[in-house]
């Protein structure tokens, strides 16, 4: 399962208030307890590290990062999720920010940086909330030391800047800026600007820089990074504070007297999250450290909640790791076939073999389809594309359909993940990616549209909570209608469009600029017969650039 952490909330009650935690802040610690129960301990000190930046990107979701470690959270802050991206032990995280629940941005720098040469910066990037990332390296030449710290914005999935702060003493404040119109693959240095410090773009060709020596000063473009300039209405509105609006800071401080507003993230007018910091020692001068504390409020400030993430063991490594990523052909047959035939059939050109694992629309005999099976033809050096056949849409006219009211298409699209999760497990194949074969439906239905988009937002969610990818088979027409912009997109997509081009892009009518990340498989031709190493099979043909699961 993913690497899951509990909040951290006073003992009392779930809600803080002045009369909770007037005599100042309050840490707990998990430590094991027998039966693998985790049990709360207090202790002031007790906090892997202190939390630096925050984002609320959604009524229940957001991150909040150190050096170190990105959690994420859906639940309000109720749990949390490790979902920093692979990082060496020289790199740590300098800078995050998300466009909305799924596409994120993360800057790495590397923290071995001497005082001759500058950190090496490479960008992680994720289109699904931190299930999957993707690295690429920042190239830099500059003649300035840099100090690895800088900051990242973009104004969607391709176009963004990165400003790289250069080393210098406390009384200066100096950076490079580099801009990106391919979502981080290349990127291009524009003039100095005037200060280091916290970028936003807001449009193609408007941002807002604020930074400076004591982090106050703000400058604003709009000729997309060029030329900046301090905003020409007064002296009140040339200086800015990165605290939160005064009213939420001083509600929040009220709640936490001997603390500080670091940082603030406001998701509506009522619903908020605030980053306090305290400083606290064990005695006289020694045994100091920074403490912070997130808090959140639903309600304006009026009441206030403690959801700072708290690492509660070193659980499994990060989930997904057995479905790496295929740029290769495979082939899918109804029913899988001997271990005998697969081990001839690897003289031909296929690396991967799609296996419906299971479903009540599955439709051949699996006699062959054992966990002993899986072990056999993957030591053969197969991989697999797993396949769950479960109810279809409403309106496609195809065997057995879930409802065409949205909410009970969502729950019925849970029951399905979990039942189709249970068989991949059953084989073998825990936490790697399913498809789900959704057979081509008409778009023209707003009823069954809904529906299709509950189901896929239900198959997704919980198929992430049960530590797997999720993967959508079926046609490019509905793809582009109906499966992305959901809370919970899917990680890849299998299209099925027989064009005979063994090609993941150019499908029409989807966008190239849609699940581009290793996340499509391209059924580029329906059924036909091959016949290698002297065995025929009647095979619909794949190319794959798409998660593909291995035991």
């Amino acid at each position: 399962m993913p690497n899951v952490y509990e909040s951290r909330r006073p003992l009392a009650s779930k809600v803080l208030s002045s009369a909770h935690i007037s005599a100042g802040l309050v840490m707990f610690m998990y430590v094991a307890a027998p039966s693998g129960v985790l049990a709360k301990t207090t202790d002031p000190l007790a906090q892997d590290a202190t939390i630096t930046s925050i984002q609320r990107v959604g009524p229940q979701t957001g991150w909040a990062a150190n050096e170190q470690t990105l959690y994420w959270t859906q639940a309000g802050g109720a749990t949390w999720q490790d979902i920093t991206p692979p990082k060496a032990a020289t790199e740590r995280i300098a800078a995050v920010t998300f466009l909305d629940t799924a596409n994120g941005f993360v800057l790495l720098a590397s923290s071995d940086v001497s005082s001759t040469a500058s950190p090496a910066f490479r960008l992680a990037s994720t289109p699904d909330g931190g299930a999957t990332w993707f690295l690429t390296s920042i190239s830099v030449t500059t003649p300035q030391i840099l100090s690895g710290d800088g900051s990242i914005s973009f104004r969607d999935a391709l176009h963004g800047a990165a400003l790289l702060k250069i080393s210098s003493s406390s009384n200066f404040s100096r950076a490079i800026l580099l801009a990106t119109a391919d979502g981080g693959h290349s990127w291009k240095r524009l003039p100095d600007p005037p200060a280091a410090g916290t970028i936003q773009l807001t449009s193609a060709t408007s941002g807002k820089l604020v930074g400076g020596p004591d982090g106050s000063d703000v400058y604003v473009t709009e000729d997309a990074g060029l030329t900046w300039q301090r905003p020409a209405t007064g002296t009140a509105q040339t200086k800015q504070t990165l605290a939160p609006a005064a009213d939420l800071s001083a509600k929040a401080i009220n709640v936490a007297p001997n603390a500080a507003v670091s940082a603030s993230s406001t998701y509506s007018s009522a619903q908020g999250w605030v980053l306090v910091t305290s400083g606290q020692c064990q005695s006289d001068k020694t045994g100091c450290r920074q403490v912070t504390q997130l808090l959140a409020t639903e309600s304006a400030g009026a009441n206030w909640s403690e959801i700072t993430p708290q690492a509660v063991a070193t659980l499994e490594a990060m989930p997904l790791a057995t479905a790496p990523a295929s740029t290769k052909k495979g082939f899918d047959t109804c029913a899988a076939p001997s271990s005998g035939s697969m081990s001839k059939y690897w003289s031909g050109p296929f690396r991967d073999v799609n296996i419906y694992i299971g479903g009540e629309n599955r439709a051949c005999s699996q006699t062959n389809l054992t966990k002993s099976w899986i072990s056999t033809v993957s030591g053969q050096g197969w991989y697999f594309i797993p396949t769950w056949v479960g109810p279809q849409a409403p309106c496609s006219g195809v065997g057995a359909t879930f409802s065409s009211n949205a909410t009970t298409a969502r729950s019925q699209a849970i029951s399905q993940a979990k039942s189709a999760a249970a068989a991949a497990k059953a084989l073998g194949l825990d936490k790697t990616v399913v498809y789900y074969d959704m057979e081509y439906y008409p778009t023209s239905s707003a009823s069954c549209n809904n529906a299709v988009r509950a189901f896929v937002d239900g198959w997704t969610s919980e198929m992430h909570t049960l530590g797997f990818r999720a993967g959508v088979y079926g046609s490019p027409i509905d793809a582009n209608v109906d499966w992305h912009g959901l809370d919970h997109n899917p990680d890849a997509v299998w299209l099925a469009s027989w064009n005979g081009v063994a090609s993941v892009w150019g499908i029409s009518p989807l966008s190239d600029t849609l699940w581009k990340y290793n996340q499509r498989v391209h059924q580029y031709r329906g059924g036909h017969n091959e016949t290698w190493g002297g065995i025929t099979l009647n095979i619909d043909s794949d190319i794959e650039d798409a998660p593909v699961a291995k035991p």
